[in-house]
């Protein structure tokens, strides 16, 4: 539901581990030697800083996903695809029909408190701990791609004469555009995966509360 709601521990690891992707880039940029964080203060200050920087950039991720105008890359960064949510509704015959002032998707937000309430989540808030961290590390994928693209152009055009095209450092990034963009593939196929059976058990949970409403009215 909420990409950005709990403070479990899995969602704090979630946020360390991207925080840290995103630091191995910024060493990478900056050239930083990984001999400076040898004492422990700095490694207690680079775990947080880690951490900080995960927070914010879930928070990133997570007003992206609220956006609706960003055309193809709607279909990485979303928060409940309601398409899916349709068919199914349709599949185990759930009226997903909208009050007087609310959209379909707060319809099925009213099925999932509903479910919540009735304590029949089960490990809808598992699945949504890793859901967020795989839409958090598509953001990381396409940010590590866009970086490299921005490095190759930079090669190409002001280094082309001056450096080997087999360089360790050439050959190394684009082991990890190669990587990055495995990733993102691979983070955005799992997210819909897992997001199709958060809605499958919300919605089958919905149907076996209505079931059991109307045999105690019968």
């Amino acid at each position: 539901m909420n990409l950005l709601q709990g403070s479990s521990l899995y969602d704090s690891l979630n946020r360390l581990t991207i925080g840290f992707l995103i630091s191995l880039l910024l060493f990478g940029i900056g050239d930083i030697s990984a001999s400076k964080f040898d004492t422990l203060i700095m490694k207690i200050l680079f775990t947080i800083g880690c951490f900080i920087i995960g927070v914010f950039f879930s928070f990133l991720i997570d007003k992206i996903a609220e956006c609706r105008q960003l055309g193809y890359f709607n279909k990485i960064f979303y928060k409940n695809n309601i398409n899916k949510i349709k068919e199914l509704s349709v599949v185990f015959n759930i009226e997903l029909v909208p009050d007087r002032n609310e959209t379909q998707l707060e319809a099925y937000w009213g099925r999932y408190y509903t479910v919540q309430k009735a304590g029949l989540l089960g490990n809808v808030p598992a699945l949504e701990t890793l859901s967020a961290f795989l839409l958090n590390l598509s953001g990381v994928s396409i940010l590590y791609v866009i970086v490299e693209i921005i490095y190759f152009i930079w090669y190409g055009s002001f280094c082309n004469c001056k450096c080997s095209s087999t360089t360790p450092l050439h050959s190394f990034s684009v082991v990890v555009l190669l990587t990055s963009s495995i990733l993102l593939i691979l983070s955005k196929y799992c997210r819909d995966y897992i997001e199709g059976k958060i809605y499958l058990s919300i919605i089958s949970a919905y149907k076996f509360l209505m079931c059991q409403n109307d045999k105690r009215s019968n």
